[in-house]
């Protein structure tokens, strides 16, 4: 019995709940997907390689979303607690252009373009079904700001595009040349334009780096079956005390497959410290702000040993407190920055 059949029979209400999320979801995203127009080509191998990870495993799977809060100027969000980033003379365009880049399942994509004023958005991703996926959650938020569209950061230069504020999380480290991507964005940014960027930390993943050779050691490979039995060495391995591995049953995506399989299986991963990123801000002609700091206690942990407005701009000294703290961008580091005036 085919799904379309399946998707128009009447279920109990128990059963509902199943048939919408396995069969109407994604018939929707299917037809959706062919809506999404191409920018550019995907040549690389590595994007290549990442694509198709993702058209198997679109990452984060989602459902609900708080996206009802009121839109704000791009000045006043970023001064707002929790952030509180120095902008000195900065204003905000009235109708800022907004680029996310490598916007997965669309769950950051549609949350930036409720923050901002006024804002047009342009969301890319490799992959067409997660970007079909987010295409059908726009339409249930009724979210109307965003175009989604499939294309290459690395080919991005040519299209004569620029923008406001670019946001790309989670995605250059998965790049065969993170710098090069990186690049690419600066080009888009127009002078004084603001850019969130998000980063593996070496110094806080060490325990997935751990769990990333002990799945090549034992060949698992990216079947449910490999990545559940995966999962099950790892749980086994923490219940018999080792300390590190206790840590991965932490992160909520270490549950679901497509989460793990981001987590722990990804095809392509890079990570930095925090002297790096400062050496690489520098030619892209990027000054550091400020870390995005969620956790209010890492805050006061850190303003308790470095008082002054100085430090907190400062990735020497954020660089001394993570070899302290190691825990502290266990996540990411999530950091803005801004194009200089004469870039």
């Amino acid at each position: 019995m085919g799904t379309s059949v399946l998707s128009g029979m009447t279920w109990c209400r128990a059963i509902e709940p199943v048939v919408l999320r396995q069969i109407d979801e994604p018939l929707a995203e299917k037809e959706l997907a062919h809506e999404i127009e191409a920018l550019t080509p995907i040549d690389d191998d590595v994007s290549g390689a990442v694509r198709e990870q993702y058209e198997q495993n679109p990452y984060p799977r989602w459902s609900g979303g708080v996206f009802n809060n009121a839109p704000m100027k791009i000045d006043a969000y970023l001064r707002t607690h929790p952030i509180m980033i120095d902008l000195g003379d900065y204003v905000s365009p009235e109708n800022p252009s907004v680029l996310v880049a490598g916007c997965g399942t669309g769950q950051h994509a549609l949350a930036a373009a409720k923050r901002y004023e006024g804002a047009s958005l342009t969301a890319i991703d490799l992959s067409r079904r997660s970007l079909a996926y987010g295409k059908r959650m726009a339409k249930k938020f009724g979210i109307d700001n965003v175009m989604f569209r499939q294309a290459d950061i690395l080919n991005l230069v040519d299209q004569g595009l620029a923008f406001d504020i670019i946001e790309c999380s989670g995605v250059l480290h998965h790049m065969a040349d993170p710098i090069a991507g990186w690049q690419s964005l600066v080009s888009m940014l127009r002078p004084q334009g603001l850019m969130k960027i998000a980063l593996y930390s070496e110094t806080g993943r060490q325990q997935v780096v751990r769990a990333r050779a002990m799945i090549a050691e034992r060949k698992y490979g990216t079947t449910s079956e490999d990545m559940r039995r995966c999962r099950r060495d790892i749980i086994d391995a923490a219940k018999n005390g080792d300390a590190g591995f206790a840590q991965l049953l932490d992160f909520n995506d270490f549950y679901s497959l497509s989460g793990c399989r981001d987590l722990l299986f990804h095809v392509q991963e890079h990570r930095f410290n925090l002297l790096q990123i400062e050496e690489i801000l520098a030619p892209l002609s990027l000054r550091f702000l400020g870390f995005e700091i969620v956790q209010s206690q890492t805050a006061e942990q850190f303003s308790e040993t470095n008082p002054t407005l100085e430090a907190w701009t400062s990735l020497q000294t954020w660089h001394m407190f993570e070899q302290q703290n190691p825990d502290t961008f266990g996540a990411m580091y999530q950091f803005w920055c801004q194009k200089e005036t004469d870039a």
